[in-house]
Parts: C-alpha cells; structure tokens; sequence
C-alpha cells in the first residue's frame, strides 16, 4: 500500500514537472518571436514585470499585437490579460495602447474600451477577449445598426477597432459580439460592456 502511494506521489511530479517544463519551453519561443524592441517597449509598461509572461504574439497588416499574462493584483484569484496594438509606423512608446481584461474563466470572453487622443477625448471604441474554444475561428462585432467588424483569433484571443470615423466612436460601438466556427455557425455570442468616459 505505501508503494502505492509513493509511486502515485512520483507520477503527480513527474506530470507536473513535464508540465511546467513545457509552459517554460512555450514562453521562451513566444518570447523569442517577439522583436526585441516590441517585447522591451511592452515589458517597460510594467513597473515591476515579476510574475508576467506572454501569451499570444501576432502581426496584421502594419500591427502587432501581444497578450500578456499576469495575475493582478497579486494572489487574485483571476488572471487579467493585457492587449497591446503596436504600430510599425509610429514611435513604440507612443503607440502601446494597453487594454486590460480580468478572465473569469469562460471558453469565450469580451472587455471593451475607448482610445482616448492627445486631449483625453474618446476617440476609438476597442473590443477584445479570449477565445479559448478551439473551434472558434473567428469573432464578429454587431452594431446597432447592423454594421459589422470582423476580427480573427490569434492564439486564443482577439482584438477589434471600431469600424468607421475614430471621431464618431459612439455610433459604432458593438451592441452584439459573436464567436462563429469555420462553417459560419455561431458558437457564443455577448453584450458588450463598456466602462465610463473619463
């Protein structure tokens, strides 16, 4: 009986051995396609980057974008995400644009935002969320009038701008976000929440 025991004690190690030695390997990979300007400029948003790693890395058209990970404030028990836009065009520092989301657990998810200009207007409506489903291979934004945006999953997550004139945010933010498979058939869907104009 206590063979028993102790070969399963060594089993639970060795499975969470294998497990940890495989989320290093992922980190060190992801982290090592990230360039090196992009994942300096993200990890110095961060005062003190312990306890965050990544955990999607992805380039559109003139864009990348990067999910990091962490649990904040530290030892809740949630994890948070943080989406960031980085433009190839514009400086680095100026052009993180964190969107910060807390998971409450679910397979699909949503948090919506505003970008603000240099005056501290809203300017832009910002939709992302995870998209843990495998099956969900892309994610569509509805507004109230029927107009829609389309976003595509990387890595389990995605991000959405709002769709016409950055000045006319508030017409376009999405009353609907749905999740939809390959075949167009719809997976999940959810009423967005957006927080307060500050």
């Amino acid at each position: 009986m206590r063979n028993i025991r102790l070969v399963s004690v060594v089993v639970v190690l060795l499975i969470l051995a294998i497990s940890a030695a495989r989320w290093l390997a992922h980190q060190n990979t992801l982290a090592a396609k990230i360039p090196g300007p992009i994942r300096d400029a993200v990890m110095a948003h961060y005062g003190d980057p312990a306890g965050v790693s990544f955990r999607a890395y992805a380039v559109r058209g003139d864009h990348s974008f990067v999910v990091t990970e962490s649990r904040y404030p530290p030892g809740a028990p949630w994890l948070s995400y943080d989406f960031f836009r980085i433009s190839s065009t514009q400086n680095l520092n100026s052009l993180i644009i964190p969107q910060p989301m807390q998971w409450s657990g679910g397979k699909f998810e949503a948090g919506c935002s505003f970008g603000y200009d240099s005056k501290g207007n809203p300017c832009q409506a910002f939709a992302v969320g995870v998209a843990f489903d495998k099956a969900i291979s892309r994610v569509v934004g509805v507004t109230a009038d029927g107009r829609t945006t389309e976003a595509e999953v990387f890595d389990g997550f995605w991000w959405m701008t709002s769709p016409t004139d950055p000045y006319n945010y508030a017409k376009d933010l999405w009353t609907k976000i749905v999740a939809y498979d390959a075949e167009g058939k719809a997976l999940y869907d959810c009423a967005p929440q957006y927080p307060p104009i500050h």
